[in-house]
């Protein structure tokens, strides 16, 4: 019998009023996906070297960050992971938004 292993669904919006972009640190807060086991999310902004993971389920993480420009717009992409080991790690189609780097230096 074979058995389907469904892919993750994608982590719900950023919320806003508890996300910070700072030119020196980032600090992402998101709604979990419904309906799905999460082991952990992978977070990556486009055209930078940086992709981060959570360690566990919760949907947030907080990073220091040297070489964003204030007041540039970069996409984020977050990604639901489930399982923990190979093959029957799966991950959801990326949730994107484009966000805005704190335009001045505090």
């Amino acid at each position: 019998m074979l058995e389907f292993i469904l892919e993750p669904m994608p982590p719900g919006q950023i919320i806003e009023n508890e996300t910070n972009f700072g030119y020196d640190n980032i600090s992402i807060k998101w709604t979990a996906p419904e309906n799905t086991s999460v082991t952990k999310y992978e977070v990556t902004i486009e055209g930078t070297n940086y992709k981060q993971e959570t360690t566990n389920s919760n949907p947030s993480i907080s990073f220091g960050v040297t070489s964003l420009v204030p007041g540039k717009h970069y996409n984020v992409q977050i990604v639901t992971v489930s399982g923990t080991t190979e093959p029957d790690v799966k991950r959801s189609s990326p949730y994107l938004k484009q966000i805005r780097i704190t335009p001045t230096r505090k």
